[in-house]
């Protein structure tokens, strides 16, 4: 997600004034369940991280699943290829790790903690899950599928 997005997040929570049925936030599009827990959230902190912790959990799941057909796909760990996919997963995770780590930071506050951080790390999974996406799709043809 841009950091335009994430502004428009948090600038689309309710301030506390206001009932708590009418407390949303709007989820990114590519999780229709993220989207779901957010809106029937009462737009706490607590609970937003709740719902961004299982789209995460989620969108993990569904990274391990690209990942061991994309690594079949190109011949396997001891294939030349599969070697070369894993150092670059293996970076990847470093990255991964490392990526919007200062949204956690003391200096920013609980909403970049619960939402822009974590809609950020599903951001780096989503465009991993692309990138895996898109070698596997390469070799559809050699599996028989189009």
């Amino acid at each position: 997600m841009t950091i335009a997005l994430a502004l428009l997040l948090v600038a689309s929570v309710p301030a506390a004034s206001e009932p708590a049925a009418s407390k949303t936030v709007a989820a990114p599009a590519a999780d229709p369940l993220l989207e779901k827990c957010i809106k029937v959230s009462n737009g706490t902190n607590f609970e937003f991280q709740k719902c961004y912790g299982e789209a995460l959990k989620r969108a993990d799941e569904r990274l391990n699943l690209v990942w061991k057909q994309a690594l079949s796909d190109v011949g396997g760990r001891d294939s030349e290829a599969g070697k070369s996919l894993v150092d670059e997963q293996r970076a990847w995770i470093t990255f991964k790790e490392k990526a919007c780590g200062f949204y956690w930071t003391k200096e920013f506050g609980s909403m970049h903690r619960s939402i822009i951080g974590p809609s950020c790390a599903l951001d780096i999974i989503r465009a991993r899950i692309g990138q895996l996406d898109e070698i596997s799709s390469f070799f559809e043809a050699y599996r028989g599928e189009e």
